[in-house]
Parts: structure tokens; sequence; C-alpha cells
């Protein structure tokens, strides 16, 4: 049987595919692992070749991976110098309580006030549905 985060992760793929390059798993900052710092589930790129979306899929919503998972996506584009400022999703599974969700966007909008630099335009949390049908107008 295939796992929630594994189908998940495919979903996604299969559907971004079409218009986007990307890779998954992808090692940021750089392709070598022993020097990879964070290893995100889909790296999303655009046409300049430059990191446009990253994707997490989140089997559980524990505040504190996806605390690090931010914190970890902020400084490897800080390491990148990007011209762009990419997007950071996390898709949760459709029977998350909205009040973890609003937990964790809570510490979400706390790490990156405390940033000296930010590289994210935006960290968004979705369920699962609610992000597969927000794919087509990324």
């Amino acid at each position: 049987m295939i796992s929630w985060h594994k189908e998940t992760v495919q979903e996604i793929v299969k559907k971004l595919r079409m218009t986007y390059s990307l890779k998954n798993p992808l090692n940021l900052p750089e392709q070598r692992r022993e020097k990879a710092l964070y290893q995100p589930d889909i790296v999303v790129f655009d046409t300049n070749m430059e990191v446009k979306y990253i994707i997490e899929v989140q089997t559980r919503n524990v505040r504190k991976s996806i605390a690090g998972a931010t914190i970890l996506a902020e400084i490897c584009l800080g390491i990148m110098k990007q011209d762009s400022r990419p997007r950071l999703f996390f898709v949760v599974k459709d029977d998350s309580e909205e009040r973890e969700l609003k937990k964790i966007r809570f510490r979400i909008g706390k790490i990156r006030e405390s940033l000296k630099d930010l590289h994210l335009q935006k960290v968004e949390i979705n369920r699962k549905t609610e992000f597969l049908r927000r794919i087509e107008h990324l």
C-alpha cells in the first residue's frame, strides 16, 4: 500500500509537470548531497531555472518540523542568491484541524518576523484538496 505522503507527492508532481520544470526531491542549496542543508519534497523552477515554489507534504502537523523547514528554506535561498523570491507551500491532510493550522501559521509568522533577511515571498499552509485545486492557478 502506498503511503499518503508518497501518493500526495506523486499527485502534485503529475499536475505540475504539465506546466513547470521540477525536481523531487532536490538537495538545497546545491545538488551535492554532502553539501545539502535541506531536501524538500518538490522544487519547481521558473524559466530562468530559479526556484519558483518549494512544496513540502506534511504527514503530521508538527509545528517544529514545519518551523524548521521554513528556516532551512530561508537559509538555503539566501545562500543561493536568487533574483526571485519563491513561495513555500506546506500541504497537509484534509482532516487537519483549523485550530492547529492557526497555531502553525502563527509560529511561521513569528519566525519570519525574527529573521533579518527574508528570501521567501510567502509561506502558506494548505489542505491537500485545496492545494490540488489551486495548482492550476499558481
